[in-house]
């Protein structure tokens, strides 16, 4: 049995927590946050809950949905029979609007996106406001530090957070580490908004074209919700836009985004009763990006993965940590 650490409660880090715990090992996960579930995050406010993060999973990939499949008997997912629509605005800044026609399936996890993390970790110890920021190897293993202090000792360290947060921990441990560059890194804004206006969308689920969102989400919609007294649409923002506008004042970007959402729904006006907005600052990496792939180093017993090993979704993720576990599996 080793005893493991592992850097990050998103995704990634709690589902290799759970495999590897599942194998018999000791596991650790050390978060930055005090809460978990990294880019799942869900957020519960005075007017409701709703994910601010990944807002579903869409995949046909096989091993994904076997997992999804897993995660529905524990009643942990729901695959959503939703049917999504795309939006096109022209030059005149009126609307083509026109059905997806898709073999995907769309699955959330219930009763908000992180609760697959939550479960994923209940066979190991998590430890929140831990923002590791080195680890140092000694003679009997791996010591972790942050400003309060360390953690350890660990046979194996395995960090799974965004490359530009991975690279400065591993940087002085591995050789030829592709670059961190955040110049190489979108980011995405996500807005959560309650309106005063009721509106009939076309869809709850809406793909937006030449637009400075990508996607619009009614999250009240999603299957095993907490009833809302008034529905909540989630926008997402496109990741070119958003990078390039990063520092545009919170205010200015949610009544630009709400206008662009005024005009979907056909509305002269739309008035915001609540809203919420988060910037994600590592969303995507841009097509100027080198992807690490997974890093794995069984001598010094260190590893790392994530989405951006593969891509920036969910199913990206669950790829690389069943590839990485893959590979431990024959070491360990």
């Amino acid at each position: 049995m080793a005893k493991i650490a592992i850097i990050g409660a998103g995704v990634s880090g709690s589902l290799l927590a759970y495999k590897l715990s599942l194998d018999g090992h000791a596991v650790s996960i050390l978060e930055k946050s005090r809460g978990r579930g990294g880019r799942c995050t869900s957020k519960r406010t005075e007017w409701g809950r709703f994910d601010i993060g990944a807002p579903f999973i869409r995949t046909h990939d096989e091993k994904t949905i076997n997992l999804l499949s897993q995660l529905e008997g524990a009643e942990v997912a729901r695959r959503w029979s939703v049917s999504p629509v795309d939006y096109t605005f022209n030059s005149q800044m009126t609307t083509d609007v026109q059905a997806q026609h898709t073999d995907e399936r769309f699955y959330v996890f219930t009763p908000g996106m992180n609760a697959a993390c939550q479960y994923w970790q209940q066979y190991c110890e998590l430890i929140t406001s831990a923002r590791i920021t080195r680890i140092q190897q000694n003679g009997s293993g791996w010591k972790l530090s942050d400003q309060q202090g360390e953690y350890g000792v660990f046979d194996w360290v395995i960090t799974t957070l965004p490359w530009p947060q991975v690279h400065p921990l591993l940087a002085e441990h591995f050789e030829g580490l592709p670059p961190q560059s955040e110049a190489q890194w979108l980011s995405c804004r996500t807005l959560a908004m309650q309106f005063d206006n009721m509106i009939t969308p076309p869809s709850d689920l809406i793909y937006l074209h030449n637009s400075s969102l990508q996607l619009l989400v009614c999250d009240s919609a999603k299957p095993g919700r907490e009833k809302a007294t008034w529905p909540i649409w989630v926008a997402h923002s496109n990741h070119i836009p958003s990078t390039e506008n990063l520092c545009t004042d919170e205010s200015d970007w949610a009544e630009g985004a709400c206008a662009q959402v005024a005009a979907i729904f056909g509305q002269t006006s739309l008035m915001m009763r609540h809203r919420y907005q988060h910037v994600w600052r590592y969303a995507r990496l841009s097509h100027q990006g080198q992807r690490p792939g997974i890093l794995l180093d069984p001598a010094k017993r260190l590893a790392a993965a994530g989405d951006w090993c593969i891509g920036g979704s969910i199913p990206a993720a669950i790829k690389a940590v069943q590839r990485l576990h893959s590979q431990l599996a024959q070491i360990l």
